[in-house]
């Protein structure tokens, strides 16, 4: 228990701000939009003076005018109360693991309501945002160079945590291709060749069929040109049936 208890990311990283120096309103916004702060953390502008005016009512920050006077721009400082709380709530959100409550998520399980091809459609397009998003976490990072080794570890954690969703994102696409891609089996395309009915006999018409094939003589069990020469048909065979389920969309 304690202070820090209940304190929101928000209210956390101005009282960080704050404990930095004694700002006012407008030097805070500027110090988060110059940091990508908003990166990383929901802090709007207009929310800036709601949370500091939250903070100051729950006495971890003070505030005064210059001088004094009545008009002018109210400077926040933190009070030793929000510097215990700040320290314990930094403490904290190091350790805690948050549960995961992606949006995405709901959005998969609601899936199957979609029509054909939207499931992809829309991942498709949320691929392109949070790619959208790492080059612009790249660019806030590059523009703040060169960093301190702790403020290049909040740009970095930001990064990898789009790169393993972009990473997901793909993993996903390419499980709803091969769910919807046809399966061609000879064997059942064609049971009268491959099937027949045991103990009956019939004359079968074999078409002409393409097959790959490698020539050669000797025993099975001793000779290397025979290990040799499967080896390559099965390395062959794997790469055509690469091809057909890139290009035809079917899986043999």
């Amino acid at each position: 228990g304690g202070w820090a208890d209940g304190l929101t990311d928000a209210e956390l990283v101005l009282l960080g701000l704050v404990a930095e120096r004694p700002r006012h309103g407008y030097e805070l916004e500027a110090v988060i939009a110059e940091r990508g702060v908003r990166e990383w953390t929901a802090l709007g502008f207009s929310s800036i003076y709601y949370v500091l005016n939250k903070l100051e009512s729950r006495g971890l920050v003070s505030s005064e005018r210059p001088g004094g006077q009545e008009k002018g721009r109210r400077t926040y400082t933190l009070t030793s109360v929000g510097f215990a709380a700040c320290v314990e709530g930094t403490r904290a959100t190091l350790e805690r693991v948050p549960p995961m409550r992606a949006p995405v998520l709901v959005g998969m399980a609601n899936s199957p309501m979609l029509p054909p091809g939207q499931i992809a459609e829309s991942l498709r397009r949320r691929r392109d945002g949070v790619a959208g998003r790492i080059e612009s976490m790249r660019a806030a990072r590059a523009r703040q160079e060169p960093l301190e080794p702790l403020v290049g570890a909040i740009f970095d954690h930001g990064i990898a945590m789009l790169q393993a969703e972009l990473s997901w994102i793909e993993n996903t696409l390419s499980t709803l291709r091969e769910s919807t891609m046809q399966t061609y089996d000879i064997k059942k395309e064609r049971e009268d060749l491959y099937a027949p009915h045991p103990g009956h006999f019939e004359i079968v018409e074999v078409p002409p069929l393409e097959f790959l094939m490698v020539d050669g003589h000797g025993d099975p069990n001793t000779s290397t040109a025979y290990r040799e020469a499967i080896e390559a048909l099965y390395a062959a065979a794997y790469a055509v049936r690469a091809v057909t389920k890139i290009r035809l969309g079917r899986v043999h």
